[in-house]
């Protein structure tokens, strides 16, 4: 029935090349609602319960509402102990107070039988098309981009189970699913991010402190984000580095010392310090912006 359920699935570890040769490896996650089987997909930043509860709460509001019950598979971050023919999955926590704050009811699969969720399980097949594009992307968000393409084309296509396009049943069936819960509630789910531009020399600020980053990513706009005490550092969706936050003035990773021959970074004194900062041409616009 329209809004009754909805599928949740991962494709893990999706290897696809980038024009220079470099290998990408990405997990996709796809929310397939039962009734009208439209898709909803997002590369995830990573496997955490934390980035897996976000994608459920944005693909949730891009839709409007809720549908009455989540058929998932027994993935460690969401499901602590996984069903079998004898006991019930306990669910992790965090997942477990999502639901109840949402109002849905999840039910876990067997282990070893993903026909219970075969729906999203055939819609997974669409995205081995993404190794057709092998040598085309430039980076993380092209790799994002070619997602959406398949999944817009794929809601636009004629379902050999309804013989209608998922984007047709999916109007009616958003007009049943059952109201969002608070904005108060829903952004306790969705991971907070704040949006940096990279120096000219591969700086973030970050509370006065200054960390770097490989110098492909300058004058980038990056995303940050506090987990666990920790810096992490995102490009499209792409974790690309992570540091523990200090109350050092200048924090860089061996790799990204050599690739910009900062000879004077080498020295623990404050001297070795401000003459590494000197070499960043650009750290008066980060001082200023």
């Amino acid at each position: 029935a329209p809004a009754k359920q909805a599928q949740l699935d991962f494709k893990e570890d999706v290897n696809v090349i980038t024009s220079d040769g470099e290998v990408k490896s990405v997990t996709i996650a796809t929310l397939l609602y039962g009734y009208s089987r439209w898709r909803f997909r997002a590369i995830l930043p990573d496997k955490t319960t934390d980035s897996m509860i976000h994608f459920l709460a944005l693909a949730f509001e891009d839709a409007g509402g809720i549908t009455q019950e989540l058929v998932i598979d027994n993935p460690k971050s969401l499901v602590t102990t996984a069903r079998t023919q004898k006991k019930k999955a306990v669910l992790n926590t965090t997942f477990e107070t999502f639901a109840k704050d949402y109002g849905i009811t999840v039910r876990p699969c067997l282990a070893m039988r993903p026909e219970t969720k075969g729906k999203v399980e055939t819609s997974m097949k669409e995205l081995d098309e993404l190794t057709a594009y092998n040598g085309e992307y430039t980076d993380i968000a092209s790799i994002s981009e070619m997602v959406q393409v398949i999944t817009r084309r794929a809601n636009q296509k004629i379902s050999q189970a309804t013989n209608v396009p998922p984007s047709m049943l999916y109007e009616k069936e958003k007009e049943q699913l059952l109201p969002l819960p608070s904005d108060s509630i829903c952004s306790q789910y969705k991971m907070k991010f704040t949006t940096v531009k990279a120096t000219l020399d591969s700086l973030i600020k970050y509370k006065n402190c200054f960390y770097a980053v490989p110098s492909f990513y300058k004058s980038k706009e990056l995303e940050l984000r506090i987990y666990k005490g920790k810096l992490q550092i995102y490009y499209n969706t792409e974790l690309i580095e992570i540091y523990e936050i200090q109350n050092k003035k200048l924090n860089y990773k061996e790799y990204i010392h050599m690739e910009h021959s900062l000879e004077n970074m080498v020295s623990p004194s404050d001297e070795g310090i401000e003459q590494a900062l000197k070499n960043f041409k650009s750290l008066e616009e980060v001082q200023h912006g």
